[in-house]
This record gives structure tokens, sequence and C-alpha cells, in this order.
């Protein structure tokens, strides 16, 4: 069996070009690019690190992998039985085709489960924000629930990176 592990962390950043910027002098390429955001990778995972443009600077949501689609859909069973319902999902993101589900964890942390990421090389295309178009109303590849919840975004909104550091809100 498999140990868990964090597939990937989504950041809201003020300043997305500086701290892009930054990750790339450590390493860090670029896989793809929406209106909103620029997925990164380190390794041969689609994104392991997605930067969001936003005028806030704060943690987007913390995602978790998980082997396949069926074991995605099984561990929302187990979030809904432990009290934390689905605040997006179950779909397929476009940028790295991976499957997900959207939770608001333990003190509202905004979590993920994702599964079967893509995997890509240095010949891997990069996409930018006018190959990414959905048909009106629909977010992800599958299109059969709406976007993330109300729940989830206020979520996002208490953890707070400030000039001085983190900051949880109250």
């Amino acid at each position: 069996m498999r140990k868990p592990r964090i597939s990937h962390v989504n950041l809201n950043c003020r300043d997305n070009d500086k701290t892009f910027a930054l990750l790339s002098a450590l390493g860090f390429k670029l896989s793809d690019q929406t209106r909103q955001f620029r997925f990164i990778r380190c390794s041969s995972d689609h994104h392991s690190l997605v930067l969001g443009f936003n005028d806030n600077a704060n943690l987007n949501h913390i995602a978790f992998e998980m082997p396949d689609l069926d074991s995605v859909m099984r561990g929302i069973g187990r979030m809904r039985d432990h009290g934390h319902s689905v605040e997006w999902g179950p779909g397929r993101h476009g940028p790295g085709n991976n499957v997900f589900a959207y939770f608001c964890g333990p003190e509202e942390m905004p979590l993920e489960y994702t599964g079967e990421m893509q995997q890509v090389d240095d010949s891997y295309h990069i996409r930018k924000p006018e190959d990414w178009r959905w048909p009106p109303g629909r977010l992800d590849h599958w299109g059969i629930t709406p976007g993330p919840s109300a729940r989830v975004k206020a979520a996002q909104a208490l953890y707070q990176f400030s000039d001085d550091g983190y900051r949880l809100e109250s």
C-alpha cells in the first residue's frame, strides 16, 4: 500500500511574476498557464506547485495524491463519513488532467484529493491561457458539478500570508 503524500500545493500570489522568477531560479519549470494559474513542476508530475494570480497572498489548497479515480471516489466517501462534505467535485482538471475532489478539513483547511496526474518531460508543449477554454458553466473536463463552493472560497481566505509571515484570520 502506498503511503500518503502531498501531490501539490496551490498558493495565491500578489506578485505572481516575482514568485515565479524565484521558483524558476530554483529549477522549477512551467508546465501550463491559464488566466488564473501557473502550473509548475520539479519532477515528472505535471505540477507540484500552482501559483494563482490574486490580489491576496494565501493558501488556495493542499492536494493529497490518491492512486487513481476509484481511490479518489472512496476517499470522498471516507471524508463524508467523517463530516467533511465535498465542496467541489468530483471532476477532472484541464492542466494536469488529474481527477479531483475538494473539501474543507479541520480548521477549515482547504484540501484536495487528486489522482492520475499527467506525467510530462522537457518535450511537453506548454499551453497558454487561450488554450484552456471550457463551455459556459463548466470549470473542468467533465462539467458534472458546479465550481468551488462559497465555503471552500471562504476557507482559502482564512490562510493569509503577510509580508511578515503567515497568519490565520480569525
